[in-house]
Order: C-alpha cells, then structure tokens, then sequence
C-alpha cells in the first residue's frame, strides 16, 4: 500500500510540474540570437540543444507545409508575370448557382469590394477560438485580419494563455468561377509572455466544386525570434446565401510544439 501511495504521489507532483504547451511554446518563441547574448554561454547552449529538438519534432508537418506552398507557386508561377484579367465581385458564393467569389459575368448587384466576417472555435486540449475579418477593397486586392486566442486548462495551475494578432495583405491572382488563390505579406503580434511582432505571409486557395460546398486549404507563417508560428488549415464550407457554416481540420504549430484538431466555425460575407 505504501509503493502504491508513494508512487501516486510522485505522479501528481510530476504532472503538477509538468510544462503545458503553451508554457513551452512561449519559452521557444521568446528565445533571442545568441549575439545578443554574450554573458549566458550556458543559457545559450541550452537554447540552442532545444531549437535543434523542436526543429527535429516539427519535420514532419514542415515537409507538408512546403509541399502545400510549392504546389501552389508552381501552378500558378506562369499567371504571376501575365495580363490580370478583368473579374467582378459576387455578391456571395453561388449568387448565380456556378460562380465562387468572382464571376467573368457583370450582375446588377456587382460590388467593386467586399467584407467577410469569421469566428471559429478549435477543439483539442489546447483549445482556441478565431475571430477573422477580411476585407477586399479591389477585386484583387484585400486586407485580411485575425486574432487567435489559445487557452489551455492544467491541473493544479492557472489557465494558460497564447494570443496570436496578424494583419496581411493579399493579392488575388487566380480570381476564376470555380477557385480563387492568393498569397500575401504582412505581420504578426505574440501578446502575453513573448510580446513580439514579427513578418507573416500566407497562400491560399478556395475551390467551389459545387453549390453549395467549397474547400479551403491556407497556410501562414509567422515569424518570430529564432522560431515561428505557423498554420495550415484545411475546411470544408455549406454555403447558404451570405452564411457559410465550416467545419475542417486545423493544424497550429506555436514555436515547434505541434497543436491540431478540429475546428468548427461561421461565416457571414457582406
């Protein structure tokens, strides 16, 4: 009975001493270059020895994530230098039953820019929820807007914390009635422990196969200090009028600690 005790308790003291993944997370992303550095040598090599481990952990989903990315350039590498043919906003996905977000065709309700709304929440042991607005002043241009707040409940220890703010800007170069893809550039704010900004992009592309589904797969990578935070997100969407339900698949990896599961979610385009 006494093994048994003992051996109880040394798990709850372990587990109460466990670190979370946003703890690590955060650890790893707040982690500076070592030429700024010169008095810890020891500190450094620590450092070091544990960016070479997350590097090591995170292989796997960075070979996705590349594949993704190079799929994209490459299947679209020869429209980048071309001609940008004229395409009109719809007023949402299938307005006219065939088109996506943009039509060759000219409707009477044709808008010169648009506005979409999204909230998301994301299931796993660190859960989040995602509020995202993006904007589209110009039918090939746009500004996009997101904030990912990530909490992850422990045992015997407060709620961790782990915001993520990003603001890109995009350029749609495929605008077609059935896909849209993109890819665009700006930033992105850690807020809590790590309090940095650091330079984002992202590509994408929806697919509207047909009415009244779509399919979207993104990927973002964040920059920040010696790490980054990266996203790729792939969602399957029931489109109705200007509300779009999503429900997909969203894999986060927050400074090599790897975080995916389910993500259900609303949209609603203006």
């Amino acid at each position: 009975m006494k093994y048994i005790t003992m051996l109880l308790l040394l798990f709850s003291l372990a587990t109460v001493n466990a670190q979370g993944k946003l703890e690590k997370a955060k650890e790893n992303l707040s982690s500076q270059s070592s030429s700024g550095n010169n008095e810890s040598g020891t500190k450094q090599v620590r450092t070091s020895s544990s960016n070479s481990n997350t590097s090591n952990s995170s292989f796997e989903s960075a070979s996705l994530i590349e594949a993704f990315g190079e799929l994209i350039f490459w299947s679209s590498l020869g429209a980048t230098f071309g001609r940008a043919n004229e395409r009109s906003l719809t007023p949402y996905p299938y307005f006219d039953d065939t088109s996506g977000e943009y039509s060759r065709n000219i409707f009477e309700s044709n808008k010169k820019s648009s506005f979409k709304l999204g909230v998301s929440h994301f299931l796993n042991t660190v859960r989040g929820f995602e509020f995202s607005g993006t904007y589209k002043f110009k039918p090939i241009l746009g500004i996009e807007a997101s904030h990912v707040h990530f909490y992850e409940n422990r045992l015997a220890k407060p709620t961790d914390f782990f915001d993520v703010t990003s603001l890109m800007v995009n350029y749609y170069r495929v605008r077609e009635k059935h896909i849209t893809l993109w890819w665009g550039i700006g930033a992105s704010y850690i807020a809590n422990e790590v309090k940095t900004l650091g330079f984002a992009y992202n590509l994408g592309t929806e697919i509207y196969p047909v009415k009244p589904i779509s399919l979207h797969l993104s990927w973002k990578q964040s920059l920040i200090n010696n790490s980054s935070v990266d996203v790729f997100k792939s969602n399957i969407k029931y489109h109705y009028k200007k509300v779009a339900l999503v429900l997909g698949y969203d894999h986060f990896n927050l400074g090599g600690e790897k975080n995916a599961g389910v993500m259900l979610g609303l949209e609603y385009s203006f």
